[in-house]
């Protein structure tokens, strides 16, 4: 991944910036790739791997963005790509851990949001997947992630898990935030196949949820691929055919606003 971010820059200097925003609790750089003039364009946020056994999505994100490097892109828009928020767990899960989501600290950083974390159980304890943390915003790599979104006007965020090959793009009841999520949704829905899923009893503490809620981006999470990550090297490709039209529709989603 390291290799990837900075081979993309060197291969489209003045095009691609590289920036490390923040560090994992092991002292691990954390990566942002732009992709675009952020004054001026329309940002748009795509971040994945914030859970370790789903690295898939890191992959697949930088060859998004090689892809999108490599066409007439649109200039209005400005494309930030996060390729990995959680990369100690994925040195957990690829040296042995395989089923491990969580961070170095056992706290899911995808329960670690503001959105709906007092609902979440309190009893949890530090695990490999579901465990909230101590308070909202409590690990490096959530509080790395939620500053960076701060930090532009954002458009709209796409998180990309795995797996189940459906899109949720709702959190709450705020108007007129979800029904413009919703419209993103099916712009992506015509560009992957992926169905809708809406909202269950076990959304909360999310990234997703948080910029919808807090912020009022128009927001998804994609689950790419089916059943339980990590996933192999051959079934990259069919994921990365999936997905490979997913700028371009959040573009066309924008430019239509």
């Amino acid at each position: 991944m390291q290799e990837e971010v900075k081979s993309l820059r060197t291969d489209f200097p003045g095009t691609c910036a590289l920036e490390i925003y923040g560090r994992s609790e092991w002292g691990r750089p954390l990566y942002a790739l732009r992709i675009g003039d952020s004054s001026r364009g329309k940002n748009v946020l795509f971040q994945g791997a914030i859970h370790g056994r789903e690295y898939i999505t890191a992959r697949l994100l930088l060859a998004l963005g090689r892809q999108w490097l490599t066409k007439q892109r649109p200039k209005a828009m400005c494309l930030h790509i996060l390729p990995m928020t959680n990369p100690d767990g994925v040195v957990l899960c690829q040296q042995g851990r395989p089923h491990w989501k969580a961070n170095a600290r056992s706290v899911d950083l995808n329960r670690n949001f503001p959105a709906g974390w007092k609902t979440l159980p309190r009893t949890a304890a530090p695990a490999a997947k579901g465990y909230k943390g101590p308070f909202p915003c409590s690990e490096e790599e959530s509080a790395a992630l939620a500053l960076y979104t701060l930090r532009f006007p954002f458009w709209a965020t796409v998180s990309y898990h795995a797996s189940g090959s459906v899109i949720y793009w709702e959190y709450g009841q705020k108007q007129p935030v979800n029904a413009l999520s919703k419209e993103l949704a099916l712009s992506v829905v015509r560009a992957t196949g992926y169905p809708l899923a809406g909202a269950t009893g076990l959304d909360a503490g999310g990234y997703k949820d948080w910029a919808i809620e807090a912020l009022e981006i128009p927001s998804l999470t994609i689950e790419v691929g089916r059943g339980r990550a990590p996933f192999l090297d051959h079934e990259f490709e069919e994921i990365l055919q999936r997905n490979r039209h997913v700028p371009d529709a959040v573009a066309r989603w924008m430019h239509s606003r």
